[in-house]
C-alpha cells in the first residue's frame, strides 16, 4: 500500500533521504521508503535538530509506520 502525500520538500531534506527516494520512481514522483527515511531523520534528531522540512518529514513517516504503510509518493514540484 502506498500513501499518497502531496507537500513538496525543499532542498533542506537531506541529501541521504533523496538518494533513497531517487532509486524508485512512480509516474515522475518520487518513492521514499519509510524504514530508510525514518532510519535517516532519527539519526540526524539524535545529533542535531531539525529543519522544519525534515521534521514535517519525519511526523509523516511515523504516522505512515503507525498505519502499516512501507513508502510514500512525493509529488514533484
Amino acid at each position: 500500500m502506498i500513501l499518497k502525500v502531496g507537500y513538496i520538500f525543499s532542498e533542506e531534506v537531506p541529501h541521504d533521504i533523496w538518494q533513497v527516494a531517487a532509486e524508485h520512481e512512480v509516474d515522475g514522483s518520487r518513492l521514499i521508503h519509510v524504514d530508510s527515511a525514518l532510519s535517516v531523520l532519527e539519526d540526524k534528531q539524535a545529533e542535531e535538530s531539525l529543519t522544519e522540512p525534515e521534521q514535517k518529514l519525519l511526523n509523516i513517516c511515523q504516522a505512515a509506520e503507525a498505519e502499516g504503510l512501507g513508502d510514500i509518493v512525493i509529488n514533484p514540484p
